[in-house]
This record gives C-alpha cells, sequence and structure tokens, in this order.
C-alpha cells in the first residue's frame, strides 16, 4: 500500500502545476528550438539549390561557347577560368561573362580564334560598360566596331 501511495505523490504535483508548468516550458522550448532548426534548414535548402542552379547555368553558358566555337577543350578551360575570374571582379556572373564571350565573338569572329584576347576584349566592355552605365551589349558593338 505505501508503494501505490508513493508512486501516486508524483501525481499531485503534476496537479499542482509545478512539474506540468516546467513541462510546458519545456516543451514550447523544444517546439521553438525544433522551429528555428526548420527555418534554418530551409535556408541551407534555398542556399544549396540556389548554388546547383548556378552551376547549372554557368555549365549551359559554357557549353552554349564551346558549340558556337568549336574551340578544344583547352581552350573552353581557359575561358571558364577567365569568366570565374572577371564574374569575381565585376559586376558580372560567371555566367553572364560566358554569354559576353559568345556575344562579344559574335559581333567580331577573329576573337573566336583565341581564347586570351576574347577574355581581355570582354575584360575591357565590361570595365567600359560599368564605367559608363551602358549595358553590355552596347558597350561590346562600341569596342568590336574599333577592332573590325
Amino acid at each position: 500500500m505505501n508503494q501505490v501511495k508513493d508512486s501516486m505523490s508524483g501525481i499531485g504535483n503534476l496537479k499542482s502545476g509545478t512539474s506540468f508548468l516546467s513541462l510546458a516550458k519545456t516543451g514550447i522550448g523544444m517546439a521553438t528550438g525544433i522551429g528555428t532548426a526548420a527555418a534554418a534548414f530551409d535556408v541551407l535548402k534555398d542556399a544549396i539549390m540556389g548554388n546547383i542552379e548556378t552551376a547549372r547555368d554557368f555549365e549551359k553558358s559554357v557549353s552554349n561557347i564551346a558549340s558556337l566555337t568549336g574551340a578544344s577543350s583547352e581552350t573552353i578551360d581557359k575561358l571558364k577560368k577567365s569568366a570565374l575570374e572577371l564574374g569575381g571582379t565585376t559586376t558580372q556572373t560567371a555566367s553572364e561573362v560566358m554569354k559576353s564571350f559568345g556575344m562579344i565573338g559574335s559581333k567580331s569572329p577573329d576573337l573566336l580564334k583565341d581564347a586570351d584576347a576574347l577574355a581581355e576584349v570582354t575584360k575591357n566592355c565590361i570595365m567600359l560598360s560599368e564605367a559608363s552605365n551602358m549595358d553590355l551589349a552596347t558597350a561590346a558593338t562600341a569596342v568590336t566596331g574599333i577592332l573590325n
């Protein structure tokens, strides 16, 4: 009988609210923590998905340049390296730089034969567009017009 009485004494504490309140606070804290973790997971997931999309866009741009130029893998690798460098030092992303290679190369086809020259002219077109607040297509037309 004493064992039953002792085990039942804990129920009295729950009913008085002391243990129940503590349990409720712990539950709320856990739920808040889970909610915060879920929000953090969503942010992380979005960041990863954004990076995957960026990489996909870049590779698509690389593929377009490769088909436009018919360049060797060594030349494409040089252009990729230049695009990543320019993407990190200008207002253009690496994908936009790769697209710019195509645009500038189509305006001045001789540049498609020399990856270093194409990268340099593209860099100068980007600098001109940034300095003059003109769009890149206009800057590319001006620069390639002088070259041709």
